[in-house]
């Protein structure tokens, strides 16, 4: 008694069932008013966050110290505040942290300091980044950037340095294994 295999068998000279051509259609190129339309929704979508690294110095007690970029991303401590719909309301959280963040940000050189006109309101003030290193108190042993990013920014910014953390901990693996054959 003979079975039928469902599947194919080259020696019976069996060919697969014929697929039906798909018919491609023209790429659609938006006109210019629909790609602006395209662009509002994504400003629309788009997200900020407020970014304070606290990074160590070369000078204060870490005088003489030099630090590679993987050394200087560990060292590094990073605290994100999210989610400002607009980069305005970013920016005004930012402002408020980095004048929160007393021991690095007030100082009379400080060019975004308290300069008030005769109305009382805020002049020459500079946008983000701001960085304490700017003051140049080289008793610092630390210093402090804040910086407005949009999310997407901070997430590719986040990811690149932990690509080169990760590349830089194999590249070390790598050597230590060929210190050890030798």
């Amino acid at each position: 008694m003979m079975t039928t295999n469902p599947v194919m068998n080259n020696d019976e000279h069996q060919h697969p069932p014929r697929q039906k051509k798909v018919k491609r259609e023209e790429p659609v190129v938006p006109e210019a008013g629909e790609q602006e339309e395209e662009d509002e929704e994504d400003d629309i979508n788009t997200t900020y966050v407020v970014v304070t690294e606290t990074y160590p110095t070369t000078y204060g007690k870490n005088r003489g110290t030099t630090y590679d970029r993987g050394q200087m991303i560990a060292l590094t401590k990073v605290e994100v505040t999210k989610d400002y719909d607009t980069y305005e309301d970013a920016v005004e959280q930012g402002k408020v942290m980095r004048d929160a963040a007393s021991r690095w940000f007030h100082d009379y050189e400080y060019r975004d300091g308290a300069n008030n006109n005769a109305d009382g309101e805020e002049t020459n003030d500079h946008n983000p980044p701001w960085d304490s290193a700017e003051l140049k108190n080289y008793d610092n042993d630390e210093e402090m950037r804040i910086r407005i990013m949009t999310t997407m920014d901070y997430d590719d910014f986040a990811y690149e340095n932990q690509l080169f953390l990760e590349d830089q901990e194999r590249e070390q693996r790598r050597a230590q294994k060929i210190d050890q054959r030798s």
